[in-house]
């Protein structure tokens, strides 16, 4: 029997994951394939798989099984204490630390044996940075007692769909309930995506709310096809959103309608940029597949189903790219990769055939950090930063010395078992890593993944402006504009507050070029030396909620009800270097699991949300630190068994059976204690423990030099 080009699709596993476990297991086969057996140590081969000598190649649906994981011999004692070091006080790290004590309790409880780990955090802001990129900016106040002072800065909203479940389950772990008659003080609250009276201005023109497409004729209500036409036309039967959602629509069914198909269509695509994609010409045939149209040629049946699927796109203009884009997104945000916006977009409108709901944290996102921080038996070292890693004995239990440098020691060394780096590719970049016996592979992606250019402005006015008479934005939502602030956003926290109170609007949100643009203004030290960016979001704020006519008096009441203002670009941020991880083309293929197999002997760890299948959202921080710490237990089962039991453990959480079934009718069973454990377990789907326990191999020998 043929070895299956793709992996199925198990119900409530989703694209994402399933893309992420794909490219991992692309990279493993390929690395075997490439190794000589010939070539390896007598003593490492124990260690691995049996390795094609000839015949066929290793499949990377069908990895080979590994031998099993039995503790070195003769048995080694477990040290008193294995001191671990977290890199970063955000939401993975914390969650690392978290996960940790969790086991502790586990043992306390007789379900794993005691594994003597003990963790130091190293943060290398200050105190009241801790959370990271959970960052919320309060603004100072007169009258302590006026409500709902500030705005999130980093993340600020929550969907509720099965993606973000693992963040779900923490909130309910800390006692972060959704606001009920159970729960009235809860602070979970509704965020809204959109809202009533959501102003729009693009090309010029102002729509004190968003105009709909009628059911039939032209729509163009920002005249963006002028007539006599001035270039290339753009469609006019739908609105932007729905012309990008008919244009990738293929790609989304394609993997619940037919998982093959769709898996070889994205993959075939992920060379191209978003833009890239938009402007492909289509081929001169569908064909329609399980109800799924897909791209093909107009050949035989034979060359059809040949492996290398031929790409087709809309074959939009260059003009209705820039105006999808402008409507859609950030400037030059189309540079990501194509395969890139089509699973975001699964994450951030998960398909459903329920109503989605949309959360905030009432006083902000850094609650979150704050309850986890109570929660770990470590607290956070802060103004302690890591400025080199390196492998030393790999013979001794704490053999990674890291280089830290806080306030009050200055420069000074320590030795950990592990480290977990928790902190952005960009920080990670400036530390001295010769010594961590990185792969090139990982090097390339520590230099060359982009991180997203993001820059939040908040202004804290008398009252809410906007709120009160003409406007009457009374629901959240957002307002949209192709000017440099690009988006406005209502908070949903502060609706029902006393209009004649203060209350702080988050007046631009901007991504790539324009944030880029708009970072030139921000100081260091806002609000200081912010002269022309007040009175550019002044400008700005005004055209957003006004017509021709009423500008001047819109302009005034901007002026006359400022108090303050908060700025932030995350690339002035020298903690994080930008604000998420943004791919390329072909960079998830490629980069991405060089960034999730472990270095230095199994003991370099990269966790956040870059290192995870979900970019940008704090569900990925929390699994990054899931797969993590499983790595870190595989590798240290090779040396005591009390660690191998921990492992077994961990894989009971596991959805069951461990290794997917190359069967379309398999509907996973989660272990009856899955639901005691959240949001510690299930394991990630995209690591399951399999694929982990490879890397923890292939990372042990690359260290004893056996293969590249």
């Amino acid at each position: 029997m043929a070895t299956p080009e793709v992996l199925p699709v198990p119900a409530d596993i989703t694209r994402r994951d399933y893309w992420a476990q794909w490219q991992t297991r692309k990279g493993l086969a390929k690395l075997y394939n490439d190794t000589p057996a010939s070539s390896l140590p007598e003593n490492t081969k124990p260690l691995l798989p049996p390795l094609p000598t000839s015949g066929p190649k290793i499949e990377p649906g069908d990895l080979p099984k590994l031998p099993e994981f039995h503790p070195s011999e003769p048995v080694k004692s477990l040290p008193h204490e294995i001191k671990v070091c977290i890199v970063g006080a955000g939401a993975a790290g914390l969650f690392t630390a978290m996960i940790f004590d969790w086991l502790k309790e586990k043992s306390k409880e007789r379900t794993i044996p005691e594994l003597n780990i003990s963790y130091d955090i190293h943060e290398a802001a200050e105190k009241d940075r801790l959370g990271g990129r959970l960052y919320t900016h309060k603004f100072p106040l007169e009258h302590p007692s006026d409500p709902h002072q500030y705005y999130d800065v980093g993340a600020m909203r929550f969907p509720d769909n099965p993606i973000m479940k693992r963040t779900f389950d923490l909130f309910e772990y800390l006692g972060i309930h959704k606001r009920s008659s159970e729960h009235p003080d809860g602070k979970l609250i509704p965020y809204y995506l959109e809202g009533k009276n959501n102003p729009t201005y693009f090309n010029d023109i102002y729509y004190p709310d968003p105009p709909k497409p009628p059911r039939e004729g032209k729509f163009d209500p920002y005249k963006m096809n002028p007539d006599p036409p001035s270039g290339a036309p753009i469609p006019d039967q739908d609105g932007p959103e729905e012309t990008l959602n008919k244009a990738i629509k293929v790609y989304r069914d394609a993997f619940a309608c037919n998982p093959e198909k769709g898996w070889r269509m994205l993959m075939d695509a992920d060379k191209f940029t978003a833009r890239d994609f938009l402007q492909l010409p289509p081929l001169r045939e569908f064909e329609t597949v399980n109800t799924v149209t897909a791209f093909v040629p107009s050949k035989d049946k034979e060359d059809r189903n040949k492996d290398e699927n031929p790409i087709g796109g809309p074959g939009f203009n260059f003009n209705t790219v820039e105006w999808l884009e402008t409507f859609n997104g950030g400037t030059h945000g189309y540079s990501q990769a194509f395969s890139e916006m089509v699973l975001g977009s699964l994450d951030f409108d998960y398909p459903s055939t329920k109503k989605i709901d949309w959360y905030c944290i009432d006083g902000g996102a850094n609650v979150l950090a704050q309850e986890m921080a109570k929660r770990i038996s470590q607290k956070p070292n802060f103004c302690s930063a890591i400025t080199s890693i390196k492998l030393e004995n790999k013979e001794e239990i704490h053999s990674i010395k890291v280089g830290i440098e806080r306030q009050e020691e200055g420069l000074y060394h320590k030795n950990y078992a592990a480290v977990f780096n928790s902190t952005t590719l960009g920080a990670m970049q400036r530390m001295d890593l010769t010594g961590a016996q990185l792969n090139l592979g990982t090097k390339q992606a520590i230099r060359t993944l982009n991180y997203g250019a993001s820059c939040k402005v908040g202004i804290r006015f008398c009252k809410p402006w906007w709120i009160l008479a003409p406007h009457h934005i009374d629901g959240g939502g957002q307002g949209k504009s192709d000017l440099p602030l690009r988006v406005c956003v209502y908070p949903s926290y502060n609706i029902e507050d006393d209009p004649s109170k203060p209350s702080v609007l988050l007046c631009s949100y901007t991504w790539e070029q324009d944030a880029s643009r708009i970072g030139a203004l921000i100081s260091k030290n806002s609000p200081e030396g912010e002269k022309m960016l007040k009175k550019l979001l002044f400008h700005n704020l005004a055209l957003l909620h006004s017509t021709s006519a009423t500008y001047e008096k819109v302009y005034k009441t901007i002026e006359d009800s400022y108090i303050t203002h908060h700025a932030y670009d995350w690339y002035k941020d020298p903690h994080s270097v930008g604000a998420f991880a943004f791919f390329g083309p072909s960079q998830f293929q490629e980069v991405w699991p060089d960034i999730t197999c472990p270095s230095a002997d199994g003991k370099l760890i990269i966790i956040g949300e870059a290192a995870s299948t979900h970019h940008a959202w704090v569900v990925g921080a929390l699994e990054s630190a899931m797969r993590g710490v499983y790595q870190f237990i595989a590798r240290y089962a090779l040396i005591y068994p009390e660690y191998k039991k921990a492992l077994e453990y961990l894989e009971s959480l596991q959805l069951k059976p461990e290794d997917t079934p190359h069967d379309p009718t398999y509907k996973p069973t989660p272990d009856p204690d899955i639901r005691y454990q959240r949001p510690f377990g299930p394991l990630p789907y995209s690591f399951q423990p399999k694929i982990a326990q490879h890397q923890v191999v292939v990372s042990m020998l690359r260290a004893e030099g056996s293969i590249k």
